[in-house]
């Protein structure tokens, strides 16, 4: 079931503009390589003991490196990448201003990121245009099925979260940003 996009997000729309969708959403968590520039740092090396007696002819293994990322990364995935002053960086920030009282609202012209107090007036926090997104997909996890990818114009991407349990969100967000602006 679709809930109706409240009437304090339209008022956030220039005229002329079409509203596509308005989406709760936060930014993901895992792993944020901002700035990052090569590997991340190895903080572990685990050698195979086991191999050593599954191993007849003794030959000689690497041992498996874990960096510091790399929990939230198994569990979350990458929740952004891109320079100090990307848009994903941009949008994460403006995402994390939000805090849960906001989403996502996409116009045929704009990327929206939009915080809607209960009885009050709705705040925008960033607005991108349309051509500055290249691509959005729909990535799900394990309890993260509203789990959406949103790559820029710039190379960085940005991981949002439209729902735990429910794709419908998420799907609706994809299908928002990837229509011709």
């Amino acid at each position: 079931m679709r809930l109706p996009i409240p009437a304090a997000a339209r008022t956030v729309i220039d005229g002329g503009e079409r509203l596509l969708t308005y989406e709760i959403a936060q930014s993901t968590v895992g792993e944020n390589r901002i700035g990052m520039t090569g590997r991340p740092q190895i903080i572990a090396r685990v050698h195979w003991r086991l191999w050593r007696y599954l191993n007849p002819l003794n030959w000689e293994t690497p041992p498996i490196e874990f960096d510091e990322g790399v929990a939230q990364r198994w569990v979350a995935g990458i929740g952004t990448t891109g320079g100090t002053d990307s848009r994903a960086t941009r949008a994460r920030q403006a995402m994390e201003a939000v805090g849960a009282g906001g989403g996502v609202l996409v116009t045929d012209r704009r990327l929206l990121l939009v915080a809607l107090p209960h009885g009050g007036n709705p705040v925008v926090h960033l607005a991108l245009p349309r051509h500055d997104v290249a691509e959005a997909r729909w990535r799900p996890r394990l309890f993260m099925a509203g789990r959406v990818i949103v790559r820029f114009t710039d190379s960085s991407t940005l991981a949002l979260m439209c729902g735990m349990l429910s794709p419908f969100a998420a799907r609706r967000l994809r299908r928002a940003l990837s229509t011709p602006s």
